[in-house]
């Protein structure tokens, strides 16, 4: 997922991921951490640790699942542990500049 991010994102990507500085040194992204979705406009990608029991530092699955049904997130990636989703602006449902495919990998 890490070497996903650094190939398939422009460098000037911010990854609201819930280990901000791990995700800084593996991809050489910003990033932030992001615990409220209106916060979501911080970031140009969304990075969600599956099966993470970190609770309040990332997320809410059920919010994931209402910005999705929302069309405010788009998944560009996943694999056993990760799912990246490209930020929709959430003001006026129009896609950002980047990747638009799904990529699944190992």
């Amino acid at each position: 997922m890490f070497s996903f991010i650094r190939e398939n994102t422009p460098e000037d990507s911010v990854v609201v991921f819930f280990k901000p500085r791990a995700m800084r040194m593996l991809t050489n992204r910003r990033s932030v951490q992001v615990d409220n979705p209106h916060n979501l406009t911080l970031g140009s990608h969304l990075c969600i640790e599956l099966g993470n029991d970190a609770g309040n530092l990332q997320l809410s699955d059920g919010t994931v699942q209402q910005l999705l049904e929302d069309q405010k997130l788009h998944l560009i990636y996943q694999n056993s542990d990760f799912r990246l989703y490209r930020i929709l602006n959430l003001y006026d449902n129009s896609m950002r500049p980047g990747g638009h495919t799904v990529t699944s990998g190992g």
